[in-house]
């Protein structure tokens, strides 16, 4: 009979296991190559106890024995005390590491010889199910008739066992086995059973017939005494039946098939050996007290049927011959006889879409049992009604009277006797939010803004609350603002921002906007006046948000934009003494890297030199055109005659430079000025004053004075407006 060991618990760091044996039960712990085993754990607990010494004096530096790994499927554990080895597969064993592994390489190579002989030796073969043995309790003066009925018993369960296995061996040959079960194994059962029961039934029944004697002259006590000794037996075998059940829960895993097949066949085991225990506590009763004891023929519909367990049994038993043999053998026959109907629902289904008549679906639902008058009930009865609220929706619209409302409600099952409710709910009432803001708008005074809050069953406290704090306070900014112009102070500011819902977690945070950084621009300005010097430029740029490796070029920018324009004037310069060859283009490339461009630069400065010495040469070659002079052309600008860039071209194609004509224009325009009421204004030409007409800065009627102050007439101001107008696409 096999041995099985499992983890029942850790006392003081040493692991305790649960021996079986058949239905004998025993605790088991190892400690310093030690084994003890005993039938209650708490002796195995006391045993641990004297051995690691006072609870005070036990190590606490973790556990005395831990999990190494698991090896040809059995688990190997390590005492962290004596560092040796030992495994549940070989009881009471310990050594080192690839000892341990050696006794577990004999022991499987023993399970497998021992199965090998089994198959060789026919009279000795052990059954697929081992025979329980009942640990019968020490009885007083009727032990010598109880031991030999229980041998009777066994040898039965034996022989019938043994039978059963030889013939049901096929079974685990795999799926295929079982289509010739009719055939083979059922003809060898009702062949040899009944020799074999014939045969162990006279055995017992000459044990029985020498020990009833014995049992006939007894006392009142033995009885009490056997019913104390069995409940104690039959208490046992309840905890091996759940002890079953829980290792075959555990064993199945998180739905692997394989797991979930090999624990369902151990439960079946155990179960059974539960079951012949049970039959043979039946047995022993039934011929030693002469049937007295009542209580063990209830005891399996009262008691072990209750644990579901002849149903575990009857459905492992049947599932292989069910998925194998029956579920095959229905499917042939659906194949040969298709004759299923489907169901009203289907059928319902297929005459909405118009795939059979409503006269098939009749004719169909007759086949189910439905006659004519219930299969045209059933068809009117499956349309989808509008659900309540669409019914609602309808009558607010006017699409349905109120009276067609009430009928409407019954249609779609709503109960009459709530009419009150369906019907008080019929006004719809605004979300809050809504009423909120007509509150706000006044459109509701305060009294029907609570009532109507109180249909959402909040109390008039909680409208008084909602309506205290819909008010939009102001923003931080706002808030800042008013501390900046001294309407608050710090401390009302830090209440205040408070109650705007900022978080005073983030206080400091918050703090950092109560003062404007300068931009930028502001810092340049800054700089070049003299009022910040180069170390505060750089923290300005740091505060706008540059990070630290832009911050320094742009420093560099900023303290270096004040040269721009000089320089910009000095490339000026450059390219017109380039233009009367008083620099060499060696000279002119040399000056344009020092003022810290790059040499394209120099590049065209060079090349527009060029143009302007080509332009100059042919000038001279042809003939001069009879230009206006520079008064005339001045007299012409200051009157608006000519725009500015009129100006400038007739300038430049008199020989002046660039920076000249620059000069000038700057001069005429500042003398641009019309004296207004004792002040001066600057005059806008007649181009500029057109330009802000179009883009609606000025009135076309501003535009007629101005022009008329000019010395133009009615009819040439006229011309020019309609001209514009027409240019433009106003009209």
């Amino acid at each position: 009979m096999s041995v099985r060991e499992t983890y029942y618990s850790t006392h003081r760091g040493i692991n305790v296991y649960q021996r079986t044996l058949g239905l004998t039960i025993r605790y088991v712990a190892y400690y310093a190559g030690d084994e003890y085993v005993a039938s209650e754990p708490d002796t195995v607990y006391a045993w641990i106890d004297r051995r690691l010494g006072p609870e005070e004096e036990a190590p606490e530096e973790g556990p005395l024995e831990v999990y190494v790994e698991d090896y040809r499927g059995c688990s190997i554990y390590a005492s962290t005390e004596t560092g040796l080895y030992h495994t549940l597969c070989v009881p009471g064993f310990s050594g080192s590491l690839s000892e341990v592994k050696d006794r577990i390489d004999a022991y499987q190579e023993a399970q497998v010889e021992e199965l090998k002989e089994e198959e060789v030796t026919e009279e000795e073969e052990e059954p697929i199910i081992p025979v329980v043995i009942v640990e019968a309790p020490a009885l007083p003066f009727y032990a010598a008739w109880l031991k030999p009925i229980v041998e009777y018993l066994g040898a039965l369960t034996e022989n019938v066992m043994n039978y059963a296995t030889l013939k049901l061996a096929p079974l685990k040959d795999g799926v295929l086995a079982l289509v010739t079960l009719p055939a083979d194994i059922i003809t060898a059962l009702n062949e040899g059973i009944p020799a074999l029961f014939q045969k162990t039934r006279n055995k017992g029944a000459d044990i029985a017939t020498e020990t009833l004697k014995e049992v006939v002259h007894g006392t009142e006590p033995w009885m009490s005494e056997i019913e104390a000794a069995l409940g104690e037996v039959q208490s046992g075998a309840f905890d091996v039946l759940n002890k079953a059940v829980a290792d075959g829960t555990a064993a199945a895993g998180d739905g692997d098939p394989g797991a979930s097949v090999e624990a369902l066949e151990a439960m079946k085991a155990r179960i059974l050996q539960v079951a012949i225990a049970n039959f043979t506590l039946h047995a022993i009763v039934e011929s030693g007290s002469l049937g007295q004891m009542e209580f063990m023929k209830d005891l399996d519909p009262m008691v072990i049927s209750k644990f579901g367990l002849d149903q575990i049994v009857s459905r492992a038993t049947l599932l292989p011959i069910e998925k194998a043999v029956l579920t095959p053998a229905e499917q042939a026959y659906n194949r040969a006889y298709p004759n299923m109907i489907p169901a009203a629902s289907n059928l319902i289904e297929m005459v909405v879409k118009e795939v059979i008549p409503l006269d098939r679906f009749k004719a169909e639902m007759l086949k189910l049992g439905f006659k004519e008058s219930w299969s045209q009930a059933i068809w009117d009865a499956h349309f989808i009604p509008p659900d309540y609220t669409q019914i609602r929706e309808a009558l607010y619209r006017g699409v349905v009277t109120a009276e067609q409302y009430q009928a409407l409600k019954r249609l779609v099952d709503l109960d009459p006797r709530f009419d009150t409710i369906w019907d008080g709910l019929l006004e719809q009432v605004p979300p809050l939010s809504e009423l909120v803001n007509q509150r706000v708008k006044e459109v509701l005074d305060q009294g029907t803004f609570t009532r109507y809050v109180g249909y959402y069953g909040l109390s008039p406290e909680w409208a008084e609350r909602i309506w205290a704090a819909h008010f939009i306070p102001p923003t931080l900014g706002d808030l800042l603002t008013a501390w900046r112009r001294g309407v608050i102070d710090t401390a009302r500011l830090d209440e205040l921002m408070v109650i705007v819902d900022l978080d005073p977690r983030f206080k400091d945070v918050f703090d950092t906007r109560r003062y404007v950084d300068p931009s930028v621009t502001q810092a340049r300005f800054m700089f070049e006046t003299g009022a910040i010097d180069e170390t505060r430029v750089h923290e300005i740029v740091l505060r706008n948000g540059y990070n630290e490796q832009d911050a320094a070029d742009i420093t560099h920018w900023i303290i270096g934009f004040q040269e721009r324009r000089f320089r910009t004037s000095y490339l000026q310069a450059l390219a017109t003494g380039a233009t009367y060859d008083a620099y060499t283009e060696e000279e002119v490339e040399e000056a344009v890297t020092e003022a810290g461009y790059t040499p394209e630069v120099s590049e065209w400065l060079i090349k527009g030199a060029a143009a302007r010495e080509a332009t100059r040469a042919a000038r001279l070659k042809a003939p001069s055109p009879k230009l206006l002079s520079l008064g005339d052309l001045k007299k012409a600008y200051m009157q608006d005659l000519l725009t500015e860039d009129e100006y400038r071209r007739d300038l430049l194609m008199k020989g002046y430079e660039t920076g000249e004509v620059d000069l000038l224009v700057q001069l005429l325009n500042a003398e641009k000025v019309t004296t207004i009421a004792g002040g001066k204004k600057v005059a806008l030409s007649q181009a500029e004053l057109l330009n802000a007409w179009r883009y609606e800065q000025v009135s076309e009627d501003h535009v007629r004075i101005e022009l008329s102050l000019r010395g133009l007439s009615e009819d040439e101001i006229n011309i020019l407006i309609e001209t514009k107008k027409r240019q433009w696409g106003m009209i």
